[in-house]
């Protein structure tokens, strides 16, 4: 990923409150700023977040609907 890319996506997380999750079959780039990488799983079993804001990168060809509360 560029490095301007890069500083714009930890801008936004900031300004956000965000939290990025990335699945392990996601690409190295994407695992390489995320917060979390693991598979469906163990996503699925984090808790304590503190944030407004998750951005769950699958991979290509999974549809998965998470509800977080």
């Amino acid at each position: 990923m560029k490095e301007k890319t890069i500083e714009e996506i930890f801008r936004l997380k900031e300004q956000r409150k965000a939290i990025i999750i990335s699945h392990n079959y996601q690409r190295d780039e994407v695992q390489d700023i995320a917060d979390f990488v693991g598979d469906s799983l163990e996503a699925g079993c984090i808790s304590g977040l503190r944030c407004d804001c998750i951005l769950w990168c699958e991979f290509y060809g999974r549809e998965c609907i998470h509800s977080f509360s």
